[in-house]
Formats: structure tokens, sequence, C-alpha cells
């Protein structure tokens, strides 16, 4: 004669999570019965199935892509920023083609 069981019961003999049980009862993964709202579970046959599950497990399936290797990254020198009233040339364009000779000479 077989045991049966609720859900909750099963799941803590089972050492799954309620939700998980329910939702293999729904999926007619273990054999249960509909009682009202919750399933009787046959407790020997459900952990025969639980055991050959966890025997057949052979892991997680999931596909490695390797991210993109970064860019060199360029940074820029900073120029101070205390008033002058005298232009001295050190704007952003002549800061662009010091960096640019700096990168064609090496």
């Amino acid at each position: 004669m077989a045991a049966f069981t609720n859900a909750k019961n099963f799941a803590v003999i089972s050492g799954r999570s309620v939700a998980e049980i329910r939702q293999m009862c729904k999926l007619q993964v273990i054999p249960n019965e509909k009682s009202g709202r919750d399933y009787l579970i046959d407790i020997d046959a459900a952990m025969e199935i639980l055991k050959k599950r966890a025997a057949n497990f052979e892991g997680h399936q999931f596909e490695f892509t390797p991210k993109p290797p970064k860019s060199e990254q360029v940074t820029m020198p900073t120029h101070s920023r205390k008033k002058t009233r005298k232009k001295t040339g050190s704007g952003f364009l002549d800061m662009l083609n010091q960096l640019a000779k700096e990168v064609q000479t090496g």
C-alpha cells in the first residue's frame, strides 16, 4: 500500500521547496492526485523519480560568450583652470594636436 502526503510535507521530506513540488505535481513529473487545492503525493514513487532525475543530471547547460576585449583608453592631460588674462595657446585643439603627435611617434 502506497503512503501519500501533501506537497508541504513532501517538500520537507525531499528537501525541495513547496513551490517546486507543486510545479512538479502540476506538470505530472511526480505521481500525485489532486485533492481540493492540494496534491496528495505517493512518497515512495516520487522519491524514486527524484533519485533517478538526480542520477541522470549532467549539469546546467549554458552557452559561454566571452566579452570583447576592452579598448585601450587614452588619457588626456588636464590643464589648470587658473584665470589668465593672456592667451597661452593651451586650448583643447592644441592638446589634441599634441596627443596626435605623441601617438604617431610612438
